[in-house]
């Protein structure tokens, strides 16, 4: 047979070798990562069971309690804020259309040093 090329003498032993440790490789790094998404669904799965557990103990409390993720959201304490009041000028007054014309200004003032930690405050100018 002339025509037949004899696939066994044009790839040596070290092509060979080559094949078989790229094959490996591809295993490897499908176990990698399919152990990899193991692990992430059962990460997934344990907070649905959380998430669900919390439903159902939300749902056989009282009915007329806050739901649990309204609770479990900490409110932050409210800033000391003192407000003032100047006024510069009050000009008119009336009984007969019940209103008065005054020119005033109000201020804010924040304890800055507990506050602004907790973006209570607002920077000057604002």
């Amino acid at each position: 047979m002339e025509g037949h090329n004899d696939m066994g003498e044009k790839i040596s032993r070290v092509s060979h070798c080559l094949i078989a440790a790229w094959c490996a490789g591809i295993l490897i790094l499908f176990f990698a990562y399919g152990l990899k998404g193991v692990r992430l669904l059962e990460q997934y799965r344990a907070e649905t069971e959380g998430a669900r557990a919390t439903w159902i103990a939300s749902s056989t409390m009282d009915p007329r309690a806050p739901a649990l993720e309204e609770q479990a959201v900490a409110e932050p304490k409210p800033a000391d804020v003192r407000t003032g009041i100047e006024i510069n000028r009050f000009e008119a007054f009336s009984l007969v259309e019940s209103g008065w014309t005054v020119d005033f200004d109000i201020w804010f003032r924040c304890d800055r040093h507990r506050n602004i930690r907790r973006g209570l405050c607002p920077s000057p100018g604002v």
